[in-house]
């Protein structure tokens, strides 16, 4: 998700450098008179950004200075300024300063959090004549008054403000800016591609706020809407960075939701996603990289999202083989421990419950890799994954007379001399996968 430090480019005049003090009362005289010099230029749109943009920088470095903001009224004054001017640039800066002052802090966040500020930023976002940069800096305010507040999750969806969200999030004005940004060779078209680019990064961000931590199933719901278009892009995009929004907007978005997992399968998203891990299996192959292993395990933590506790999804998966894929990733000499783990663990999720995936990882030689790959990680995580795929597949096969074979029994041994615990003892993998972002 896009953070404040990497939004904070979209503002021009705000200074970057981090203010020093010899202590608290010298920080609070300073944040009382920038907040006077705001109050004496109420027709001065200059002077107002300049003060605006020293309280930002200061409110940007320091939670202490948050505090003393919002005990002193200026949080809510400057709500009042940005809700009441009538200045674009001004507007700009007076956002920045709200965002600056309320990440991480949830009592600035709490004193922000009603429907009248909702109703505002959802007038910015739907107006035609905000410029993208103050929609940019609305959609991160969101982003902040949802993340860990239920209260945020509710008053975006009673505000409509999620539905417009959504509405932009696959609109086709983003179509050129997403997939063809290179194709642009006027230095206008770029810069203003550029500014799409980041604002659609800011809406994927915000609705990932909106579904997830806390988990609100009925944003979940309307986000779902989203789903087609989410997968077109991914088909279509290179970027990484777009890639990886996708991937944790519909991760987030199918979690735990049994409906909108069989609306991605219904949708054909397992498809695609099983694409998308296969070019990256690809390009993992010709341009080993740290970014494409962490690549790799997220989209393996999608899929797995997508599957979990749905048995119709697991079966939809199997019939494409993703077994085999996840062992011919496995193989590969440039993939290090953490991303063998998470692909271990995502076999275990497709496997379980799942004969036919059970099948296939048997057929292509999946015990014999596994506990060569047991012989060299000498991880206790990596075991306890390992040995419970093992177990739950050659189990399975004992059990099923139909597709034993005689080797089954000499790889089950192996297994049994290559762990340690035994398999009574070994705890499901399933209790601590978890996703990587």
């Amino acid at each position: 998700m896009e953070s404040l430090s990497t939004l904070r480019s979209v503002n021009e005049t705000t200074p970057v450098c981090s203010p020093k003090y010899a202590g608290i009362h010298e920080m609070k005289m300073e944040l009382s008179l920038l907040l006077e010099s705001l109050k004496f230029h109420m027709n001065c749109p200059d002077s107002q950004k300049t003060a605006l943009s020293g309280l930002a920088t200061i409110l940007l470095h320091s939670d202490e200075a948050k505090e003393i903001f919002r005990k002193c009224g200026g949080l809510l004054f400057v709500r009042t300024l940005l809700t009441s001017v009538d200045s674009e640039q001004v507007k700009v800066a007076a956002i920045y300063t709200l965002v600056c002052a309320i990440e991480h802090s949830m009592l600035s966040k709490k004193q922000l959090c009603d429907m009248s500020m909702f109703r505002f930023l959802y007038s910015q976002l739907v107006s035609e004549e905000s410029r993208k940069q103050l929609k940019i800096f609305s959609s991160f305010v969101i982003l902040c008054l949802v993340t860990n507040n239920s209260e945020g999750q509710m008053l975006v969806r009673t505000s409509h403000c999620l539905d417009v969200l959504v509405n932009m999030f696959r609109s086709n004005d983003f179509k050129n800016s997403l997939l063809q940004p290179e194709d642009s060779h006027l230095l206008d078209e770029i810069k203003e591609e550029e500014s799409s680019l980041k604002l659609w990064k800011g809406i994927a961000s915000c609705l990932c706020g909106c579904v997830n931590n806390p988990q609100s199933v009925d944003n979940q719901m309307i986000c779902a809407s989203a789903f087609p278009a989410a997968l077109s892009i991914i088909e279509k995009t290179c970027d990484q960075d777009i890639i990886r929004l996708i991937l944790s907007f519909i991760s987030l978005t199918v979690a735990n939701n049994e409906n909108n997992q069989e609306r991605i399968g219904l949708i054909g998203g397992l498809n695609v996603l099983l694409q998308v891990f296969h070019n990256q299996v690809k390009l993992l192959e010709v341009h080993p990289s740290r970014d494409a292993m962490q690549m790799m395990k997220h989209i393996a933590s999608t899929i797995v999202s997508c599957i979990e506790d749905n048995e119709d999804n697991k079966l939809l998966i199997a019939d494409l083989h993703i077994t085999h894929l996840l062992l011919h990733a496995l193989s590969l000499d440039s993939v290090d421990t953490s991303t063998k783990s998470q692909l271990v663990n995502a076999l275990v999720l497709c496997t379980e419950s799942c004969e036919k995936s059970q099948k296939e990882f048997i057929e292509h030689n999946g015990v014999p890799s596994l506990v060569q790959l047991m012989a060299n990680i000498q991880e206790e995580e990596f075991s306890k994954s390992a040995t419970y795929l093992l177990h739950m597949c050659l189990d399975s096969q004992k059990s099923n007379s139909t597709w034993m074979t005689p080797e089954t029994f000499n790889d089950k041994q192996a297994v049994e001399k290559t762990t340690k615990q035994p398999y009574e003892n070994v705890m499901s993998p399933v209790n601590y996968f978890g996703f990587v972002f």
